[in-house]
């Protein structure tokens, strides 16, 4: 996901004023709550987004969803992005905020994606065979794909590390059309 620089300058700002406030934890939890509620809402979205809502309707919108709800760091926030004209750019601002905080908090999000449903000592040993290696304390986001066969891919970054069944196979199948 590409991050506008609009939106990584208000994250940091913003995140720097939460550190001087004493509020990063809270705003980190108010930003998991909202990122979640912009995945799971078309409406929500489309209120931040669409440009024929007012802002007043907007603000009034904020203060009844979150007035009495979130930090208010957070509010405060909420509302100065509305005055800005920025309110649309708030999930990429969530999601550059994250990034801070993990940096900050030395934590390494990964994702693994498996061609079946991984119980919690297989997601255990993966994430502890990173630590070791990273250093950071790891949190693990799994997913199925059944179309791997099996196996699993792993990605840390902007790296894969891909050990599912399917890329072993085409491995093979290269190596045979190359001989």
């Amino acid at each position: 996901m590409i991050i506008s620089k609009a939106a990584a300058r208000y994250a940091k700002a913003f995140f720097d004023i939460a550190q001087e406030k004493s509020a990063l934890q809270a705003v980190a939890d108010d930003f998991e709550a909202i990122g979640a509620v912009i995945e799971k809402s078309g409406e929500f979205d489309t209120l931040l987004k669409a440009p024929l809502i007012s802002s007043e309707k907007r603000v009034a919108a904020l203060k009844a969803l979150f007035e009495a709800k979130a930090d208010k760091t957070t509010f405060e926030f909420l509302i100065f992005l509305e005055s800005k004209g920025r309110l649309g750019i708030l999930n990429d601002v969530i999601s550059e905020f994250a990034k801070l905080n993990d940096r900050l908090n030395n934590v390494e999000r990964i994702s693994i994606t498996s061609a079946f449903e991984m119980d919690a000592d297989q997601v255990a040993a993966i994430s502890n065979r990173l630590q070791e290696k990273l250093g950071k304390s790891i949190v693990a986001e799994v997913t199925v794909e059944p179309g791997l066969i099996g196996g699993f891919k792993v990605k840390v970054g902007d790296q894969v590390h891909d050990l599912s069944v399917v890329t072993q196979l085409n491995k093979v199948k290269q190596s045979v059309v190359k001989a």
